[in-house]
């Protein structure tokens, strides 16, 4: 949920980044469950981008204090549908959550027992907090754009 995000602490980094400021990148522990300072320290030029990536990133409630002219949002997503043969194939979900198992154990600590348990809900909160801004992306067939997959 977008309520898990330190909205208050992005929205200040991006407004000091857009001005000229240095600002310090937290660091987060889904082991520990806590933010620690990093030491490490941004400052972006004239004319540099800043890429935000994440799962909320399209949601517009993540950055309101950057104007909408500011922002080109584009998603992309591991929607590969692996075929067995002709007749059986494995969903996307399935390989999705084959990934976050993996993911889990290896960087978050998590048993596989563990991310099965959290899946239900991480497939509500999919359908509440990502996939409804999936249109909110660049249009596919935009002029000069990059491709928008999704």
């Amino acid at each position: 949920a977008l309520g898990a995000v330190d909205v208050t602490q992005l929205h200040q980094h991006l407004l000091d980044l857009l001005a000229g400021k240095t600002v310090e990148l937290p660091e987060y522990s889904f082991k520990r469950g806590t933010q620690t300072p990093s030491g490490k320290l941004l400052r972006i030029g004239k004319d540099q981008i800043i890429i935000l990536e994440g799962i909320h990133g399209l949601n517009e409630g993540l950055t309101p204090a950057i104007p909408k002219h500011l922002k080109f949002k584009i998603y992309i997503s591991a929607l590969t549908q692996l075929c067995l043969d002709y007749n059986n194939r494995i969903l996307t979900s399935d390989t999705r959550l084959i990934r976050r198992i993996v993911r889990d154990f290896n960087f978050r600590g998590y048993a596989a027992s563990n991310t099965l348990s959290r899946w239900p809900s991480v497939r509500r909160g999919e359908a509440r907090n990502i996939f409804p801004f999936q249109e909110q992306a660049v249009p596919k067939d935009l002029p000069g754009a990059p491709c928008a997959i999704g």
